[in-house]
């Protein structure tokens, strides 16, 4: 085999070895094809014009043949394998049909696919046209214009001593062209082309028309998936239709109307497509990027569904899907019925498998304002959705509608949240009882409000407030819906934005008979009860006189009654006031009284035997003088010459306020005449052997027994005094209650961040501050006004800041991720426990012989014995509720009040008193701690903690402390 190995590229600019016309045959499978520019050939018997604008043959004619193995001698025809032709070729070479005038081609190529075939020359398309097989050696080539006009080429194989190749040869064109494999060859009209493959997904259709006149469609999609095309406008599936290409022919069949639709399909640059029907009207369309980008996670309730063309729409009640992970699960009735999984197809389409092994696939379409429908493939039906809230959704809170059969009688309330769900709470004696048409509702026994109602639909009530224990909301109106699920009741106030569950009141009482009045006349005293108070050495009793009943308990209550099916509605005389009694009578005689489902009573009917009289004797004016609690909380304070001031705003009925009374005490009797500014009233006082004093209001029959308040004033109110906060404290980021940030320097700026709070829109703020060290007050400033600000420290450290405009309050909590390095205190604060146990060092470890006066105060500890002396003398009082406070921080007026007071029990002269108005902290002393603070000062044991302040509520360092101590020892006699 004669010829040079020359090198030159491939289609793909890669260097190779090859003879420059010679393709070499590797295989039975390898071809070479002679492709030719033919264009407006007659017929295959005449000379066709070459069109071709670089290549003809008289250009071939003064060419030397290189190789003079090309002759007719040498070639032969073959059978060619006619999937082989369909690839890309690149043309090596060009000749006369008789192989004559050999010239090389460069940067040419022909490409095969199913049905066209393609020539370019220097990348630029000119030959577009369809071609078919004639026998198994020729090719027809088929002008689109006009499919008669064609012509053939003819497959040939050129035999080598060192391989082989094909040449096609066109004898009207009397040309032959030598060719060889270049499948890497990126074809430019095939980047065209549509494939049903590149067809599969869904593109919006945005635009159509006739060319250069299209209008924008709103909301038409189209999906293909399988051979099928589904058509949506608006959300709705709307055809469904068996689709295929023949070329580039989109044909559309709708089996369903024996309809068939033609459109040309092409491929537009930037990846879209275009069709054209035999109309002309153009469909322009966008890959649906975003279509239902919406992804699924999370609650959603299912409202309608309906055949996917929209047909036999129906409404659905209380059905939920909740999407999490790859968990689909769906609720009915607020009972879980399926617990699926998913996995996503593309970002429409979903998989998914049911518990019983079954899929479908669910295209998700969004609908916009958190609306969606779904779709299924399988059962081709189109489920309307939109998204709920967790507490809309909670399986809890849904179920069944309620019958007003089913609501009657009394149920206690297990719960009540705000529909938001930012707060919680489980109260204890809440209970709503339905009766013919009516709502009331008890607060521990207390009727707080009656309400109407009736039923608009199944789950929805209206009610009308008919009255109230205040008197307000009388008139006002709501709406309820209702549901039941397992016997549990939710019910969704939206007006008040709440959300109550209830059970039905099941208080079991033990077998009963049918309770008459009669049955119930006489006294009744209590053997045992669960209420507050009660134990057996107590004579309590309920006592029934027809439709009269009286309590007597620490207390005395009188009520009129009515009786109806074992249950009492009680109104208490003289108030608004009103209770609901459930009732239960054995055979054997005892008698069981519960009171609003918080209080049961178990009773025994007196015999009549008379009872010893409880001795007591009257009560002085100068046993009354001071301060005084009732048994609901309520205070009086008694002057000891006549006037006396009664406080209920921190009872349990604050609303009934405050009194000023003047008041004329017969000693004797301990009867009194009281007028205030509503009237008279008649008082009477009672005192028991063991010291007790008991008040009662004879024209309400109201008692109360009187405890004395701790005339002792307390080193403090509470534990957890609230101190002053300095800069050094605040410097850092903090973490509010809602999830809210705050960013203090220590220097007087603030960045106030709620975008990762509960209130994300509130945004972020820069404020500049100025913070007095000495009360915790800030004014700060920001771009939209001012605010004043309030800081406070309790004695665990914990920061509360007050926004005082808004009322806002939050807990503040240091960063996790806070950098800000720890302030480092100079000094370590002294307790409580420490400064007595020093004191107690101070006076000789004296002999202890007293009880633990404090619950907080325990055995066997280093500070015990100290703890019980200095209470015993008085040194200490605690807190208040019998807590001392043991590992608090002991502030500096602490500290002056007990070495004031360790000075009087060491019989030491405490006249000495300074005059502390120079300092400017001086007014926050406690009024308790001021005469302490002076004679401190005077005896130079405290000093002030600046040239201007005292800070009397500061904790008392360690150093302090032993200095106190110290200076107390040489100066103090």
């Amino acid at each position: 085999m004669r010829g040079e190995l020359k090198e030159t590229t491939d289609a793909k600019g890669n260097a190779v070895k090859r003879r420059p016309w010679v393709f070499v045959l590797t295989g039975v499978a390898a071809v070479a094809i002679a492709a030719g520019v033919i264009i407006g050939v007659a017929n295959n018997n005449k000379r066709a014009e070459n069109t071709d604008r670089d290549i003809n043959t008289e250009s071939l004619e003064n060419v030397e043949n290189t190789d003079p193995d090309i002759t007719p001698e040498n070639l032969s025809y073959i059978n060619v394998e006619r999937d082989v032709v369909k690839s890309s070729w690149a043309v090596t070479g060009i000749s006369k049909a008789d192989g004559s005038g050999f010239a090389e081609a460069k940067d040419q190529y022909i490409v095969f696919d199913d049905a066209d075939v393609r020539y370019y020359e220097n990348g630029e398309l000119v030959l577009n046209c369809s071609y078919r097989f004639a026998d198994e050696y020729t090719i027809e080539l088929v002008n689109r214009a006009d499919v008669k006009d064609q012509r053939s080429w003819l497959l040939q194989e050129l035999k080598r001593d060192d391989g082989s190749e094909i040449t096609i040869t066109d004898s009207a064109a009397d040309l032959k062209y030598y060719i060889e494999l270049a499948p890497n060859f990126e074809d430019p009209e095939l980047a065209k082309r549509v494939t049903m493959d590149y067809l599969d997904g869904w593109w919006q259709m945005t635009e159509t028309g006739l060319s250069g006149s299209r209008e924008a469609l709103a909301d038409n999609w189209m999906y293909f998936a399988d051979g099928r095309m589904y058509y949506y406008e608006n959300g709705i599936q709307v055809t469904d239709n068996a689709v295929k290409l023949d070329k580039k022919t989109l044909v559309m069949t709708n089996e369903l109307l024996g309809v068939t639709l033609y459109w040309e399909a092409s491929k537009e640059e930037n990846g879209d497509v275009l069709y054209r029907d035999s109309s002309g009207i153009e469909y322009y369309c966008t890959r649906g990027k975003g279509y239902s980008s919406l992804k699924p996670e999370g609650f959603w309730e299912m409202y309608a569904v309906s055949v996917v063309d929209g047909s036999n729409y129906s409404s659905l009640s209380s059905c939920y899907l909740v999407f999490s992970g790859d968990s689909c699960k769906y609720y009915v009735g607020g009972k879980l019925t399926t617990d699926n999984t998913f996995y996503w197809l593309d970002d429409w389409t979903i998989h998914i498998t049911t518990q019983d092994g079954t899929t479908d696939e669910w295209v998700i379409i969004d609908r916009g304002s958190n609306r969606a429908i779904i779709t299924g493939k399988n059962r081709m039906l189109a489920y309307y959705v939109k998204r709920t809230s967790p507490i809309d959704f909670d399986p809890k809170i849904i179920g069944d509608p309620v019958s007003d059969e089913e609501l009657q009688g009394a149920w206690n309330v297990l719960s009540w949240k705000l529909l938001d769900g930012t707060q919680y709470t489980e109260p204890e004696g809440w209970q709503f009882v339905f009766e013919d048409g009516a709502i009331k509702y008890y607060i521990n026994g207390a009727l707080v409000n009656t309400n109407s109602y009736s039923f608009t639909d199944p789950t929805h009530m209206k009610l009308k407030t008919i009255s109230s224990y205040d008197g307000k909301g009388v008139g006002d109106t709501t709406t309820w819906e209702l549901k039941i699920n397992d016997g549990i009741i939710t019910i969704k106030d939206k007006n008040l934005g709440l959300i109550y569950r209830m059970s039905k009141d099941d208080t079991d009482l033990g077998e009963s008979v049918d309770i008459t009045s009669d049955m119930l006349q006489g006294t009744w005293k209590v053997v045992s009860s669960d209420a507050e108070g009660f134990n057996s050495d107590k004579h309590w009793a309920f006592t029934f006189e027809g439709n009269n009943a009286t309590f007597k308990g620490d207390n005395t209550y009188r009520y009129t009654y009515t009786l109806k099916d074992n249950a009492i509605t009680a109104d208490l005389t003289g108030y608004d006031f009103q209770q609901a009694w459930k009732l239960a009578l054995t055979e054997e005689g005892r008698l069981t009284i519960a009171i609003g489902g918080n209080y049961t009573y178990i009773c025994e009917k007196d015999s009549g035997e008379e009872k010893p009289e409880e001795k007591t004797s009257a009560v002085t004016n100068a046993e009354l003088a001071g301060k005084w609690t009732g048994s609901i909380g309520e205070t009086y304070t008694f002057d000891g010459k006549g006037a006396c001031k009664v406080d209920f705003t921190a009872s349990q009925y604050p609303t009934l306020g405050t009194a000023d009374y003047t008041y004329t005490l017969d000693e004797t009797t301990g009867k009194a005449v009281a007028t205030y500014s509503g009237g008279t009233q008649n008082w009477t006082f009672t005192k028991s052997d063991d010291g007790k004093i008991t008040m009662k209001v004879v024209e309400t029959e109201y008692s109360t027994p009187l405890t004395k308040a701790e005339s002792d004033p307390k080193e403090t109110d509470d534990p957890k005094e609230t101190k002053v906060i300095t800069n050094a404290d605040l410097t850092g980021t903090w973490t509010g209650s809602i999830g809210e940030t705050y960013a203090f320097d220590g220097k007087g700026a603030c960045k106030v961040d709620f975008t990762a709070s509960q209130y994300p829109t509130l945004g972020t703020a820069d404020y500049t501050y100025t913070l007095d060290e000495t009360t915790g007050k800030a004014v700060a400033t920001y771009s939209g006004g001012t605010q004043n600000w309030t800081f406070t420290k309790s004695g665990d450290g914990t920061i509360t800041m007050k926004v005082v405009e808004t009322e806002y309050s939050t807990a503040l909590k240091k960063a996790d991720n806070d950098s800000t390095p720890p302030t480092t205190p100079t000094t370590t604060a002294t307790t409580r426990a420490t400064i007595v146990t020093m004191l107690y060092r101070l006076a000789g470890e004296p002999a202890v012989s007293g009880t633990y006066p404090f619950t907080d105060v325990e055995s066997g500890q280093s500070y015990t014995n100290a703890v019980i002396w200095a209470a015993e003398n008085g040194i200490v009082t605690g807190y208040g509720n019998n807590k001392f406070g043991t590992n608090a921080e002991v502030t500096r007026e602490q500290l002056a009040v007990i070495m004031y007071r360790y000075a009087k029990y060491k019989g030491y002269d405490v006249s000495n008193a300074a005059d502390l108005s120079g300092y400017t902290d001086a007014s926050s002393i406690s009024s308790w701690a001021l005469d302490a603070m002076k004679w401190a000062y005077a005896e130079e044991l405290i000093t002030g903690r600046t040239e201007t302040t005292l800070a009397p509520k500061g904790s008392a360092t360690s150093a302090e402390a032993e200095e106190i101590l110290n200076r107390f020892s040489e100066k103090v006699k």
